[in-house]
């Protein structure tokens, strides 16, 4: 058996639903038992204790997988002092409070009276880094020293090929949405990098915040426990436990050092709050139960498949918010006929803590006489406000002062960096040329885009993104996200409804806020795009004819948004040097929304059902072998987005090849050291030239191998490419293929590029004859030779003998 140091700190009771009257916690752990000061008065409900922190020496086994569990009860306290058991709690592994990395001196105290026995005072060790609500999965000073040498002494240490973005990248035309979808993975490129390294983004997390374990699940100051009045029993049903209240306690399990003669173990051993305590943090305590005014911002972005109740229609959903007895519907603006509705709405509303902790938000169905409530979730402001994580306002991924990407905290990265260290009494931030020193780690700039902002502030940004490894901080802090929060009905428990996707916001309530970010949704506009494959080079050669000879057949395949919907050039046949000639036309009408940089695209759920979604504005071209007796081959691709297109190279003979340039990422790769512009099509309107073609291991090509080489390049392609809006599209029409109006001219293509099986006299003409024709004149002159011989040796006796 071993002794160690039990401390509760008793947070309060969140949602008390039974009578009103005076409670005390009473917190048992083998044969200790530590006991609360009575409620104070209760405000809604929710129960505070008037004496908030206890402890006392216990003693466990030393295998932690013998400990016992901590059992808590609700204790009701009649005015004559009697006490009634109400409910009870049983916590599981208790091995998780364990504090490995601190330990407490135990001393006996003398006794004060006869029925008191060995008691002992506890003296904290002077490591004042960690205060008592502090992290419970701390890593050891060697990880997280190592952990912070090795992800924040960083430069430039991969080095890629830059970009010029500032012809295509202008902030004024992006807003919030801008960062949300360049966040986002979509259909072709799940669990991939962003679509654009010159956008920012932010973390959008699958599920809810406080299921995020790098967060601690929002629990590091307390642990939420259901309290059990006991079960109830209905007919053809499971038996159920009745829960009346949610517990908070934040409970640690310290190694305690005793005297020999010190009696450790004795469950009577209760410590008073003012010799347990530090002065430092008994402030912290007390303002778990001072009232707090706060003012919460909520998001709410889109909703995602939510089940509709109208059986030949989706949903007209629309939000409702309840935040204590205020309540906000947002019924005028509902979105019609939509199982994934986008809102786009901001609400802000005022509370008082811990009254006003829970957060009510539920979507409804509009209808004419009575809506249908879709579902309901829950989100427990106190732990956000709470926890050392400081989920209140995330931490943007670059700093800014303008822009869709602006600062959205009161203080600056800065100013809320010198606090945490000030917290820990830590050394404040020191600036040491272009790099920052905090708690004896160096800190460098891992800004990307927004480099032209204050350096101190980039610096502090690094530093708090990077909290985690620092040796007296070792947690993270929240990042700016969107989290996605699933919707449950009374009627059917556990069944989810639906998902909402929001972010919220806190800020205390006697501070000046910056104001709310408009995420307002833009309606996308109606545009035609025009692609004209002119040529392409350098094809790889994968058949080969009846004589023998590398050649391919090729054309170009190609769509925007729908990749059933594709376009097809006519094939150029018989290339014998990989160059192929079309002047085609291929029309896109696409749905775009500048200020989300994003394309609308209607996809089909069901039979009957029709949602839409968002991606990035990409056209998809590929070259293909045409065959006719079997499936045709790919030979290679390219994925251009229009948005942030690399500027094409003028001649082909100075666009890379696949060979100089393996590694294919969108948008393609230059291959040169020199940076490359950045095009934005929908402002330049019109861009030419020519563009390196890839063969990216994820597509199965066939290609023919050499024996002693790798395989070849995938060639080039020149495209002109043209955007109008609806206006100008109809001013200005244009024909698909070379089909009028606005025709294109036929390409100037060689005359064996036919289709021989159209043209069997014309492949025999210009094609075989070509080929054939020396070897039949050789034949024919040697039969002229050999013929001649034969008449005259025959004619030769005659000649010899005058016969």
């Amino acid at each position: 058996m071993r002794n160690f140091v039990l401390e509760v700190v008793f947070v309060g009771f969140r949602n008390y639903t039974k009578s009103s009257g005076r409670h005390r916690i009473k917190v048992m752990m083998g044969d200790l038992v530590l006991v609360s000061g009575l409620s104070a008065s209760r405000i809604k409900n929710c129960i505070n204790f008037l004496v908030l922190y206890a402890s006392g020496v216990v003693s466990l086994p030393e295998q932690l997988e013998y400990w016992p569990a901590i059992i808590a009860t609700d204790v009701l306290v009649s005015g004559r002092g009697n006490e009634s058991t109400i409910g009870a709690v049983l916590i599981p592994n208790t091995k998780r409070f364990l504090q490995t990395n601190k330990k407490m001196k135990c001393v006996p105290q003398v006794e004060t009276d006869m029925e008191s026995k060995a008691n002992t005072t506890i003296h904290f060790e002077e490591d004042e880094e960690s205060p008592l609500l502090a992290n419970k999965h701390k890593k050891g000073f060697f990880e997280r020293f190592k952990a912070g040498a090795f992800n924040t002494f960083k430069a430039d240490g991969n080095k890629k090929i830059k970009y010029d973005a500032s012809r295509a990248i202008q902030e004024h035309d992006y807003s919030w949405w801008t960062k949300f979808y360049n966040s986002m993975p979509t259909e072709h490129q799940a669990g991939s990098k962003a679509y654009s390294e010159h956008k920012h983004k932010l973390t959008i997390y699958s599920n809810e915040l406080e299921k995020q374990s790098d967060l601690s699940y929002l629990t590091d100051w307390a642990e939420p426990v259901k309290m059990v009045h006991g079960v109830r029993y209905k007919k053809n049903a499971a038996p159920k436990e009745e829960t009346y209240a949610t517990l908070k306690l934040h409970l640690k399990i310290t190694p305690c050092q005793c005297d020999a003669n010190g009696g450790c173990g004795d469950g009577a051993m209760l410590q008073p709050l003012a010799a347990a305590m530090n002065p430092r943090y008994q402030a912290q305590l007390q303002a778990l139960a001072d009232m707090c005014k706060i003012i919460v911002r909520i998001y709410i972005v889109q909703g995602i498949q939510f089940r509709p109740h109208d059986k030949n229609s989706q949903s007209d959903s629309y939000v409702k918010i309840t935040l204590g007895t205020k309540s906000i519907f947002n019924r005028a603006h509902y979105v019609p006929n939509q199982s994934n509705p986008v809102f786009g709405k901001c609400f802000q509303m005022e509370g008082v803590l811990p009254r006003d902790h829970m957060l009510e938000i539920s979507v409804f169905d509009r209808n004419r006489l009575r809506d249908d409530i879709i579902g309901t979730t829950l989100v427990d402001l106190e732990d956000r406000w709470r926890t050392k994580h400081r989920a209140t306002v995330g931490l943007p991924r670059e700093y800014s002062q303008h822009g869709y990407n602006k600062w959205r905290d009161v203080i600056s990265p800065f100013e809320l960096l010198t606090q945490l260290c000030q917290s820990r009494d830590l050394d404040p931030p020191k600036f040491v040329g272009r790099t920052l020193q905090v708690d004896s780690l160096t800190f460098t700039d891992e800004t990307q885009i927004a480099k032209d902002q204050d350096l101190q502030e980039r610096l502090s940004l690094s530093a708090l993104k990077n909290l985690e490894y620092c040796p007296h901080f070792g947690y993270k802090l929240m990042p700016e996200h969107v989290e996605t929060r699933s919707l449950y009905r009374g009627d059917c428990p556990g069944i989810e409804q639906g998902k909402l996707q929001l972010w919220i916001e806190l800020y205390e309530g006697n501070v000046n806020i910056p104001p709310p970010i408009d995420i307002t949704p833009q309606p996308p506009q109606m545009y035609e795009l025009r692609v004209v494959v002119l040529n392409c080079s350098d094809i790889p050669l994968i058949e080969r004819n009846i004589f023998g000879k590398n050649m391919s057949d090729i054309y170009i395949k190609g769509w925007c948004s729908n990749p059933v919907e594709t376009q097809k050039t006519d094939v150029h046949y018989r290339s014998m040097n990989g160059e192929g000639n079309f002047n085609w036309r291929m029309l896109f009408p696409i749905k775009y929304s500048v200020t989300e940089d994003m394309m609308v695209v209607k996809r089909k759920g069901g039979m009957l059902e029709e949602y839409e979604t968002k991606q990035p504005v990409i056209v998809y071209l590929q070259v293909w072998d045409n065959d006719t007796l079997s499936t045709d081959d790919f030979l290679a691709a390219i994925e251009i987005n229009l948005s942030s297109l690399p500027e094409p190279y003028a001649k082909a003979k100075d666009c890379p090849t696949n060979d100089e340039y393996s590694k294919f990422k969108i948008p393609f790769n230059t291959g040169g050291s020199t940076s490359r512009k950045l095009l934005n099509l929908f402002r330049e309107k019109h861009i030419k030239g020519w563009l390196p073609l890839t063969a990216p291991p994820k597509y199965e090509i066939k290609q023919k191998k050499d024996e002693q080489q790798n395989l070849v390049g995938a060639g080039r392609i020149e495209l002109e490419l043209e955007i109008y809006n609806e206006a100008e599209a109809g001013s200005n029409p244009a024909g698909l293929g070379r089909n009028p109006p606005n025709a294109l001219p036929a390409p100037d293509r060689p005359d064996t590029s036919f289709n021989p099986l159209l043209n069997p006299l014309k492949s025999l003409t210009k094609i075989i004859w070509p080929t054939v024709r020396k070897y039949v004149y050789i034949i024919v002159l040697v039969s002229l030779i050999a013929f001649g011989c034969v008449l005259f040796f025959a004619q030769l006796p005659y000649k010899i003998f005058g016969l």
